[in-house]
């Protein structure tokens, strides 16, 4: 079955603390605007290091799951010993299928988001830290309003609203966190970008 896939701006931060810390704002924005219900209930949240703040739901079990599935995404990168990655975001709905007398529960991807990610090498001193500071703060601005865009221009393919116990457990549709085995394919093209960076408007 097709899907729809978002491939956001790539992020490059100076340790895994900054990247976590901008995962989960990432991720959230994307959960709470992908969100089913209405009484999902919105809360403000700052970033951890960066002045930036999001919206997330209140809702514990999908905090759970964002804060495993990234800090599984970040162990897979340790295990590579790579410093570049590809995080990804499935949405997928669960059904019944018949399968002879039983039953089994087959999942369908519906939509997907990957967000290229890289830890940089480079050695950072004092006087730059701010400025830094202030770059990746721009960057994570940029791509939090690419999300907002994204999710209000692509709609066609969301899948009506099934009040399944997943979803009314977590207020959205179920949701994974994995690191991108396909990931080179997309650093091929990434990479210039990282070196080269677009002027943000």
């Amino acid at each position: 079955m097709n899907f729809e896939v978002f491939v956001l701006p790539a992020i490059e931060v100076q340790g895994t603390g900054a990247l976590e810390a901008i995962l989960q704002g990432v991720f959230h924005t994307i959960i709470f605007n992908r969100s089913l219900y209405s009484k999902c209930c919105p809360r403000e949240r700052e970033m951890d290091i960066f002045e930036v703040s999001y919206a997330v739901s209140e809702n514990k079990e999908v905090d759970k799951l964002v804060f495993e599935g990234i800090r599984s995404f970040l162990r897979k990168m340790d295990e590579g010993k790579t410093k570049t990655g590809v995080a990804c975001l499935e949405f997928y709905t669960v059904k019944d299928e018949p399968w002879g007398i039983f039953k089994y529960e087959k999942k369908t991807i519906w939509e997907k988001w990957k967000v290229p990610v890289s830890i940089s090498k480079r050695t950072i001193t004092p006087p730059q830290s701010s400025e830094i500071q202030a770059s990746q703060q721009e960057m994570i601005r940029h791509c939090l309003t690419q999300i907002i865009k994204k999710v209000n221009t692509k709609r066609s393919h969301i899948p009506p609203k099934e009040a399944s116990k997943d979803t009314k457990r977590l207020g959205c549709s179920p949701f994974a966190i994995k690191y991108d085995e396909s990931s080179n394919s997309i650093w091929d093209g990434v990479k210039q970008v990282l070196k080269n960076p677009p002027k943000l408007m």
